[in-house]
This record gives C-alpha cells, sequence and structure tokens, in this order.
C-alpha cells in the first residue's frame, strides 16, 4: 500500500493521478514489490484477481552456508474503486487489499486478512 501511495502521488504531481490509477485497475501498469531481488517469481503487484508471490530471501553477503531462506508464498487480491469526480467533487481512489498466508485451498474472505485505504488526488502540492 505504501507503494502505491508513493506512485499515486508521484502521478498527481505530473497531473496524471486519474491515467494512473485507471491503467491500474486495467492491469496496464504495477507496482514494483519492495526489497525487488528477494521476491522470486513477479516482483511486482497488480489489481485484480488473485495473485500469488514468493518471498526468497537471497543472501547478500555469504555469510555461514550462505544458503537462501524460502518463506510461505502470500496470495493477494487488490480491487479498487474510483469515486466519481463529477459526483464527489474530488478524485478518490478506494483500495482494498486482501492477503492469504498461503497458495493453498480457496481464496476465501473468511480466511483473508484485509486491509482498506482511499487515495486521494492531491494535486500538484
Amino acid at each position: 500500500l505504501n507503494g502505491l501511495r508513493a506512485e499515486s502521488e508521484r502521478a498527481a504531481r505530473q497531473g496524471r493521478w486519474l491515467e494512473f490509477w485507471e491503467d491500474f485497475v486495467d492491469g496496464y501498469t504495477n507496482i514494483p514489490v519492495a526489497v525487488q531481488g528477494v521476491w522470486e517469481g513477479s516482483p511486482v503487484i497488480w489489481a485484480g484477481g488473485v495473485h500469488t508471490n514468493s518471498l526468497t530471501n537471497y543472501p547478500l553477503h555469504s555469510y555461514g552456508s550462505g544458503a537462501c531462506v524460502v518463506g510461505p508464498p502470500i496470495r493477494y487480491r487488490i480491487t479498487v474503486e474510483l469515486e466519481d469526480p463529477l459526483y464527489y467533487m474530488t478524485n478518490r481512489a478506494d483500495v482494498t487489499l486482501k492477503v492469504w498466508p498461503n497458495d493453498r485451498g480457496p481464496a476465501r474472505d473468511n480466511d483473508a486478512l484485509i486491509f482498506y485505504t482511499e487515495f486521494r488526488d492531491n494535486g500538484a502540492l
């Protein structure tokens, strides 16, 4: 969510806030995962659908055995609702992130950690 906030604010400063969110929702853009290089597979975050990322912690230095640590995969779904600026008099993206702690079984809402936040177009502050 912090990556989304940073990209949203950058787009707002450039006058591209709505374009950024429409592209994210439509799957034309993604957000890099924090600490790139330690995530195996898809080092980006996508909106819509259920996606899976796996953490593989490759050591930066060869201490001890130098073996990597493989964490359990996580599944997530990001949904975005863009508020109508003509009705609400503002640009606002309502974002829900659902995270499941593994890649097995159905992705049921009852089993998810659910996060919600809102992003506003603050313009070139």
